[in-house]
């Protein structure tokens, strides 16, 4: 009991007469090893300057708390403690500094580093070392390439990867690490490895970066964790520019592999006014992203009118690289007579593993449109016996038109004259008779033409809440109801109306349905008005006839 109190007694001397107290765990230590530096203070609510100290030592963790001792003569004493790693900037004598806590410092302290030996550094490298392969050397301009880091190691390790800094190039992770047990080198390491992707922006001489890892590590035989850094060997790519035998209108695309393809909805040789084609455009691409995305031309063509959708986009990752698929979509409505003849569509790309350029082609296609009314663009069509023939030229030559010649008989008597004349004024006068009742005639009775007012209510509705697709429909239930036709769709509707007003509003709505991109919303507000002072003809015992005025 007795001893136990004379080393309380010399504790509580000690915290009275020392106000600052510093202590190292060695003070001789190896290259790569860290110590740990303890600092202690009686006084409180103090902070400890620790800035010189990093002139010699890299601060890697800091821990501060407070504890309390017992004093013969002070009695209870509260204790500030500070807990440092520290690991040497270099070797050699290093002088951990006086350190000012409020207003007393505590003593300085030598700490000897001696540098490690050639063995020990080669030991240290058989432990942990950097690899990183590229599948080749020699890439062009924009083409992407993945680049492998793997960093192989032993013991246990505390370690992230260092900053890497590159110019004149898109460089990012290309996925996530993976981590997993290897033997190599007749040696059983734990390998972490990630991947990047490279795309130079410039031709010449491209130094990749260095990669390094830099942490702390402890073999099995000893608990003293090592400081280390580990750097990867440097490496060089050649960039080629782009060949001089890449035609100069079109985009450079280097890749591995390119498909490009097409599909139809509603396409057929003869169309008429009001139909809906769609085509869709699809592109696939190995080896590029979607920066690469491609620009489809559409010809200008007056006989259609052509909407088209934003590019549908996506980009994956395969190991060897990126991915990327375009899909377009046109939609083409007719509007005009007249035959229209869409080219064929190119796209030139370069594959960068045969260093040779390729060009993938979709067919140019032809159709006739016929519907319109009042067009001055007619077409004959005349009875062919066989395939049209192709002269030298190449150009069609049309075949001979067929006549039947009919032959005069001899010897008319005057009573087949007199019959002749009878019948064709009797068919004559039939004809008369039935044209009058076709004008005459109501186009829908009474009961089966709703009221106006449901339309119209139905239209200023729809219209409010920017229904384009309730609004078009309502439109062309109020067309066929009143005029006695049977229209499918908004553009058959209109190509029958006599009201450019109305017809000029449909379309705007029509293109501000289709298109992604407006460059306006359509006044729809409007469109009961003019629905109001719209007729449509309709086709009678084959004669064109106006309806009457929709709602007049």
């Amino acid at each position: 009991m007795r001893v136990i109190l004379l080393i309380t007694l010399l504790l509580g001397s000690l915290c009275s007469n020392a106000a600052v107290l510093a202590t190292v765990s060695s003070d001789h230590i190896q290259e790569g090893q860290t110590l740990e530096f303890n600092l202690r203070t009686d006084q409180v609510n103090v902070d400890a300057d620790f800035e010189l100290l990093k002139v010699n030592f890299d601060i890697l963790s800091s821990k501060q708390f407070t504890d309390s001792r017992i004093g013969l003569s002070t009695g209870i004493v509260r204790v500030t403690e500070w807990q440092l790693t520290l690991s040497p900037k270099a070797t050699g004598v290093l002088r951990i500094p006086a350190i000012k806590v409020g207003q007393e410092k505590s003593d300085p302290i030598d700490v000897t580093v001696s540098p490690m030996t050639e063995q020990q550094k080669t030991e240290l490298r058989k432990r942990m070392f950097i690899d990183v392969s590229v599948p080749k050397k020699e890439i062009y301009v924009d083409e992407n390439l993945i680049i492998s880091v793997r960093f192989y190691y032993q013991d246990n390790i505390q370690g992230a990867w260092g900053d890497v800094n590159v110019n004149n190039a898109i460089f990012e992770p290309y996925g996530n690490d993976s981590r997993r047990t290897v033997n190599t080198k007749g040696q059983t390491y734990q390998l972490v490895e990630q991947k990047y992707r490279l795309k130079v922006l410039a031709p010449g001489e491209f130094s990749l970066p260095v990669f390094s890892v830099s942490g702390e590590y402890s073999n099995n035989s000893s608990r003293r964790w090592t400081r280390f850094q580990v750097q990867s060997d440097p490496l060089t790519l050649t960039v080629q520019d782009i060949p001089a035998s890449w035609p100069k209108n079109q985009k450079w695309l280097p890749a591995s592999h390119v498909e490009l393809s097409e599909s139809w909805v509603g396409l057929k040789p003869e169309l008429t006014v009001g139909d809906n084609v769609t085509r869709t455009i699809r592109l696939y691409v190995e080896g590029q992203d979607k920066s690469s995305q491609a620009i489809f031309q559409a010809p200008d063509m007056p006989q259609l009118k052509l909407y088209r959708d934003q590019p549908l986009l996506n980009e994956t990752q395969a190991s060897s690289g990126p991915t990327f698929s375009q899909t377009e979509t046109w939609t083409l409505v007719p509007s005009d007579n007249g035959t229209v003849i869409l080219p064929a569509t190119e796209l030139y790309w370069w594959d960068v593993n045969q260093n040779e350029i390729h060009k993938e082609t979709l067919p140019k296609h032809s159709f006739t449109i016929a519907g319109a009314m009042g067009s001055t663009t007619t077409q004959t069509i005349k009875p062919v016996l066989q395939d049209a023939p192709e002269s030298d030229s190449g150009t069609a030559v049309a075949a001979p038109e067929r006549s039947a010649a009919i032959s005069q008989p001899q010897g008319f008597n005057i009573w087949i004259l007199t019959t002749l004349a009878f019948l064709l004024l009797w068919l004559a006068t039939l004809y008369y008779l039935f044209r009058t009742r076709s004008f005459n005639k109501t186009p829908v009775t009474a009961g089966k033409n709703p009221k106006p007012q449901k339309f119209i209510k139905l239209l200023e509705q729809h219209c409010k809440e920017d229904k384009l697709p309730q609004v078009l429909q309502v439109l062309v239930a109020a067309i066929n109801e009143h005029s006695g036709q049977n229209f499918t769709t908004i553009q058959q509707a209109i190509s029958y109306s006599d009201n450019l007003k109305f017809n000029e509003l449909v379309e705007q709505m029509m293109k501000y349905r289709y298109s992604s991109q407006p460059d306006q919303s359509p006044e729809c507000k409007k469109l009961p008005a003019l629905l109001k002072q719209t007729a449509f003809r309709r086709a009678t015992n084959h004669q064109q006839s106006y309806s009457d005025v929709l709602y007049g």
